[in-house]
């Protein structure tokens, strides 16, 4: 039920992939790669937009014919474009984030710590924050029902508190977000990440019946989906046995960020990505910590 000719034109002049009638992934800037993400745009009674990372210049051309912007979660890759439009829905726990640039900084962990300055730095290479206020929340698994389409708003927590993937039953269609499948694996690297319940979320993803699924930062994939999501939760268990591994010496979390298990030397000449590493390792340590297999010595960390 394609809404208007217009809308038929607009779609003609970005990059695509139809995943059902009526439904597309729009795919953002750079193929959709970071610092931009993809949307997942539902055209039913009301045309909604899922995300808002895909480039000031694509959303130019769509912003328009759409009603309703959902975001999936407050990372600044999806909600770049929110200020070019009129209703937008954000989860109830993330719905404060975007009204201020202090509210942004301060849900992501990042507000008076030490490395503020160097983030901002790495931030404004990047981005332009642009205040932006839902004019309407939604609670986490929420159906929305847009016309002859139900999308279900799956809370998946871990990537952020309040992260969802959308499923649309009838066509088995999920829009997993940032549970996005590609090979650098999955990111929790603000302190408002939480890595039990990521690890908990990629296994739901799992229980679902899915015909296609795509991400932010993925293209639609319809075959072997449970095994793609199996290989992204195995990353973080490769991951715990590389501490492992260094950790035949006691080591502290400075010294197994230095061994780039996250990011590579390049990368970390921002300060924040060497700080967003040893967060995550710091989650794995818990993690690992609470399945027994290493206590703390003082500063430091060893296999029991």
């Amino acid at each position: 039920m394609m809404k208007n000719t217009q809308l038929v034109h607009s779609l003609n002049k970005l990059d695509t992939e139809q995943l059902d009638d009526d439904v597309y992934l729009i795919i953002g800037k750079n193929k959709g790669t970071f610092p931009y993400s993809n949307s997942l745009l539902i055209i039913d009674e009301k045309v909604v937009l899922i995300d808002s990372g895909i480039g000031d210049e694509q959303l130019e051309i769509i912003k328009d014919e759409v009603d309703i912007l959902i975001n999936s979660h407050y990372h600044i890759d999806h909600i770049l474009g929110n200020y070019l439009f009129k209703d937008l829905w954000i989860v109830e726990e993330e719905a404060d984030v975007t009204s201020s640039f202090e509210n942004y900084k301060r849900f992501a962990g990042i507000l008076g710590t030490s490395i503020e300055e160097s983030w901002l730095g790495w931030f404004h290479q990047y981005f332009k924050f642009h205040a932006s206020f839902p004019t309407r929340t939604f609670k986490p698994n929420e159906v929305f029902k847009f016309g002859n389409m139900e999308w279900k708003a799956v809370h998946t927590p871990g990537h952020s508190p309040g992260h969802c993937a959308f499923y649309e039953p009838k066509r088995k269609i999920m829009f997993a977000s940032d549970i996005d499948l590609t090979p650098f694996g999955p990111w929790y690297g603000n302190p408002t990440a939480n890595l039990p319940d990521f690890i908990d979320s990629i296994k739901l993803l799992s229980e679902f019946k899915i015909d296609i699924i795509c991400s932010s930062h993925s293209y639609p994939q319809k075959d072997n989906i449970k095994e793609s999501l199996g290989d992204y939760l195995d990353i973080i268990f490769l991951r715990n046995e590389q501490i492992l591994d260094l950790l035949v010496k006691e080591r502290t979390i400075d010294d197994l960020e230095s061994h780039d298990i996250i990011y590579n030397k390049s990368q970390k000449l921002y300060k924040a990505f060497a700080w967003f590493e040893k967060n995550m390792l710091k989650k794995h340590i818990d993690l690992l910590m609470e399945l027994g297999k290493v206590e703390r010595v003082g500063e430091k960390y060893r296999p029991i």
